[in-house]
């Protein structure tokens, strides 16, 4: 049998994957770069002295509003303080890259990393808690994005 669905739920139940929570479809660069943007501009907002909170607030809405919009999820939220905003921000890519790496709420067990040719460490195990408290994924993702898409 080339695919077994049982085998399959199964795998998914043991690294406790929600697939209801997975990613919601392919993003374009300019979706990322809007979404990028959006997350700046909190940061900035979350980190600065308005004299104002509730102008404050009302910018921190429409900033977490463009972000959800061009960056889907199920949980979309006011991403209020810093911990949320680490959570969602995507690093830019290097210079003449096109990846970057999302954290989630699981890590792999650092004791049961495994070494592969040439001492390359590969990060697998059992999941345990990381120190990510509010993220859209379970598990880090190294998202290569391809701009031809």
């Amino acid at each position: 049998m080339l695919f077994n669905v049982e085998a399959y739920r199964s795998a998914i139940m043991e690294f406790e994957i929600n697939m209801s929570e997975m990613p919601l479809g392919k993003l374009s660069k300019s979706s990322i770069q809007r979404g990028f943007e959006a997350l700046t501009e909190i940061q900035n907002l979350v980190t600065s002295n308005v004299h104002d909170p509730s102008y404050k607030e009302s910018l921190i809405i429409d900033a977490s509003n463009r972000f959800f919009t061009v960056i889907p999820s199920i949980h979309p939220h006011v991403i209020r303080d810093e911990d949320d905003l680490k959570s969602k921000h995507m690093d830019k890519p290097p210079q003449g890259k096109h990846s970057t790496k999302v954290l989630g709420m699981k890590i792999p067990q650092k004791s049961e990393f495994a070494k592969w040719r040439d001492e390359v460490v590969v990060p697998c195990g059992k999941p345990v808690a990381s120190n990510i408290k509010a993220s859209e994924l379970m598990f880090n993702e190294y998202i290569v994005y391809n701009t031809t898409q």
